[in-house]
This record gives C-alpha cells, structure tokens and sequence, in this order.
C-alpha cells in the first residue's frame, strides 16, 4: 500500500551503497517522476549509470561528486538538472541521510524531487518580460522613486522627455539632476513628501513641465505610494501624459468661446444702438437750447439771474442723465470675462439696463416697465455677464412682440429663500413646443437671415450656469415668460 502511494508522488526514493571493496549497488522505487525520466524500478550497479544518463552532463559530474563527499558527511545534498520525456530539462534537488557500518561500507537513503525553485524562477521571468513589454509600450511616463526622491528606475517615454540615453542614467539621480526646471522640481519633490507623509495617492494633478529642448509640456501627474508588506511606504509610482495638444485646443476653445461672447453682447448692444443714439440726442438738443437761453438771460440788456439758474440746473440734470447711459453701456459692453465675481446689486444693474433699453421700446410703441428690487436682492457673479443675459432676453421679446397689438415687456424680481428670480415677460403667448426643444441649442433661431446669430440663449444659458443658476422658459405661464434664477446673497438692508 505504501509503494502504491509513492507511484502517484513525484518524486524518486533512492538507496545508495559503496562497499569498501569498491563496488555500487544503486536502486529506486518506481513513481511518476520515474516514468517521467524513462526509468522502471530495478537495482544494481549498471541502474546507477541508467539513472546519471537522465541527467545533464554537467549535472551527472556534479552528482558523482556529491556521492563521494557524502562518505565524509552525515548528509547528502544536491542540486542539478533533469531531463525529461520529450527533452525538457528541469531543475531538481536531492537530499538523504548517510549510514556507515564498522567494515567501512556507507548507504546513502535518499530522494530526488523536482525543484520548486523552477516554476518560480520562470514564472517571475515571464512576469518580468510582461511588465517590461508594458512599460515600453505604454503612451505614457512611468518612473519610481525611494522614500528620498530618488529615481529607482522609469520606462523609455520618460527616457525621451528627459533627453537621457538609458535606464543607469536616471537611477540615483533626483528631480533637481533633471532637466525640469528648478520650481518644477521642487513642486514634484513637495508633492512626493506629501503623499509619503499622508499615504494617500496624488490622482490627475495638472502640471508643467519643462522639456530638455526648451519647450514646456502640460501633463497630467497620477502618484501612489509604493507599500512593503507591512504596510510601510518605502517608495513612489508616478505615471503621467502628455496633454499638452488638449489642452492647446481647451485654450483655442474657450479663445472662441469668448469671442463668441463677445460678438453676441455687441450684437445685443447693437440692436439698442439706435434707441441709445436717440436718448442721448435728444439731451444734447436740450442743453443746446438751454445754453442759449441762459446766454440770453446773462446780457447787460436782460440780467435774469433765475432764469439763468434754472437752464443751468437743468443742464445739470441733463448731463447726469447723458453719463448715466454712457457709463450703463460702457459697464455693459467691456470685456468683464478676467474680472473677479463680486457681490451684484440687482436693483443697480436693472436700473442699468432700463436707462439702455427705454428708448427704443418707446420709439416702438413697447412699453417697458421693470420694477427695481430691493436692495437685499443680490447675487454673486459678473454684472457684465447678467447684463448681457437680460440684454438678449430683451432684444428677443421686442422682435417677438413688435407686431402684436398689445406690446410690452417687463422686468420682475422674486426672492424664494435661498435663490432670487428674475422674470422676464412679454405680451407673447408663449413659444411652440417644437421651439423648445432646440432654442437653447448654439446656431438655433427662428429670426430671419441677418436678424440673429442664434447664440445668444445658448451662451445666456452657459453663463447662468457658471453663476450656479439657470435660465428657463416658464412653459406655465399665461404669457411668454423666461426665468433667472440665481443663488441669494445676504446684504446689508
């Protein structure tokens, strides 16, 4: 029952014996790494040849050897090469026990197995070939660093950023022996002590990086601290990619995006122009007529100081009406995309647009009423931004309601706790669903050719979104009514 049991085992259970006289005797027992070498069980001298000739040649020199040291040794040890069926050469090791009688005669029992060492050994071989091939394939950087930012070792895309010929070039050296520059160095090597005093991964960090050939690179960084087993950080794995193309064309977007802004409220102030042009005429005809009149008041002939100080306190008042629409469309129309967000009085800035704006709704036949809120009403972002939101809801209710017989829009203010509305209405009897559905897509308008770009409820919407809000049609409402809503801030009453 035992030798059935050792057939099945891989392994071959040996007994050697050298007589004083010289002579050998060899056997083993019969198993699955037996059939595997091609031998049967059987003992004698010539079976000890049988059996050195199923190991390598160099292997069989190194086994007789052992044999003979194990004369003077209570242990038997080696450690060689085996061929197998088909021609395959593994490793293998042998171990046993020496018995040595009176009359100079010794026995060696012993076993051979295969050598667990060699699936190992191949196994991390191919894991090794593995990672290399990924490393040098993958389109990004790859480097390693010790607890000291110490370079340990990369992959050949960060070879190429760092203009260095191979691997030994880059181990031992530091982010400073780099040809980053000094404040790029120093700001990887703060992040490095970071994420080692913390522990935690640095994930999709935007960075610069200055390349060995003068250009600078846009990359994005991803760090994880590299763990012994237990648990103790002993180095870094970065990786990160070139993104310098996206984000050259997020830059030649967002470039667009503001000029596209930009022509939208010119085009907004545009169809103001007229009504502008004719509200600050109609001043400056005033204070003409009012000159001249104070003139006359003034001769040595007819001194009426009264008359004179009346024309005088209406030119005043004429002028202050003049700056107030020259500095609402200068506030309105300059380039406020670089300016910090501040805290925005919504009455101030209604005040703004309505001085714009009456004019022309007047000259029309519209009739614009906008009710100013209180001063609590506030919100934080750009006023040029809103202003360029409400302009444009203008500007698309006077087309709307131009040729109706009941015309009129008007500006209202609610406050809902934590949010602040503004609704924007006009005598209009609401938009067509199938409307809906496309007007606050970019290039969309039912206008006719030359009358709109089409942009201007899609960058309206984009901007209200930026200030948290939201810019929606009450599909709800009697009339044509569009809602601002925006985040209340608190203010001085």
């Amino acid at each position: 029952m035992h030798r059935d049991a050792l057939t099945k085992i891989p392994v071959v259970l040996f007994q050697y014996r050298a007589s004083r006289d010289g002579s050998e005797t060899f056997a083993y027992d019969e198993s699955v790494l037996t059939k595997r070498l091609g031998l049967k069980s059987s003992s004698g001298t010539d079976y000890l040849e049988s059996f050195l000739d199923a190991l390598t040649p160099q292997s069989r020199a190194s086994f007789r050897q052992a044999l003979l040291k194990a004369n003077e040794s209570p242990d038997f040890q080696w450690s060689g090469e085996i061929t197998v069926a088909g021609g395959r050469v593994l490793q293998a090791e042998a171990s046993g026990s020496c018995e040595k009688d009176t009359q100079g005669n010794f026995t060696i029992h012993g076993f051979l197995i295969e050598s667990q060492k060699q699936g190992v050994i191949q196994n991390l071989e191919e894991e090794k070939t593995i990672l290399n091939n990924v490393l040098a394939n993958i389109p990004h950087s790859v480097f390693w660093k010790d607890v000291n930012s110490v370079y340990l070792g990369c992959n050949e895309r960060f070879l190429k950023d760092a203009n260095v010929g191979t691997k030994a070039d880059v181990v031992g050296k530091t982010d400073f022996d780099m040809p980053w520059a000094t404040a790029n160095a120093e700001s990887y090597r703060r992040y490095d002590a970071e994420l080692m005093q913390a522990g935690r991964s640095i994930l999709n960090l935007e960075e610069t990086q200055l390349q060995a050939d003068g250009s600078q690179t846009h990359v994005i960084t991803s760090k994880v601290p590299l763990l012994d087993k237990g648990g103790r950080t002993f180095g870094i794995l970065g990786i990160y990619m070139d993104v310098t193309e996206h984000y050259m064309t997020r830059q030649r977007l967002n470039d667009n995006q503001e000029r596209m802004h930009a022509t939208a409220k010119m085009a907004a102030l545009g169809e103001m122009a007229a009504g502008i042009a004719h509200e600050i005429n109609n001043p400056v005809a005033i204070i003409a007529a009012l000159c001249e009149e104070a003139g006359s008041a003034l001769t040595n002939q007819n001194l009426d100081l009264p008359a004179a100080r009346e024309s005088l306190a209406t030119i005043d008042a004429t002028l202050d009406r003049i700056s107030k629409i020259v500095s609402g469309l200068s506030s309105i129309a300059r380039h406020g995309k670089g300016d910090a967000t501040t805290t925005v009085i919504l009455a101030d800035l209604l005040a703004e647009i309505h001085e714009l704006c009456r004019e022309r709704f007047r000259r029309h036949g519209i009739d614009l009423s906008v009710t100013l809120p209180p001063a609590t009403f506030a919100f934080t972002g750009r006023a040029t931004e809103l202003a360029q939101v409400l302009l444009n809801l203008l500007n698309n209710s006077f087309d709307a309601v131009q040729a109706l017989k009941e015309r009129w829009v008007s500006i209202e203010c609610k406050n809902n706790g934590d949010r602040i509305e503004i609704l924007v209405s006009d005598s209009g009897y609401g938009i067509p669903a199938s409307v809906q559905e496309k007007m606050f897509q970019p290039f969309y308008t039912t206008k006719q050719v030359g009358k709109g770009t089409g942009l201007g409820l899609a960058i309206s919407s984009g901007l209200v979104l930026a200030m948290g809000g939201e810019l929606k049609l009450n599909a709800k409402a009697e009339r044509t009514q569009f809602t601002i809503s925006l985040p209340a801030v608190k203010t001085a009453a």
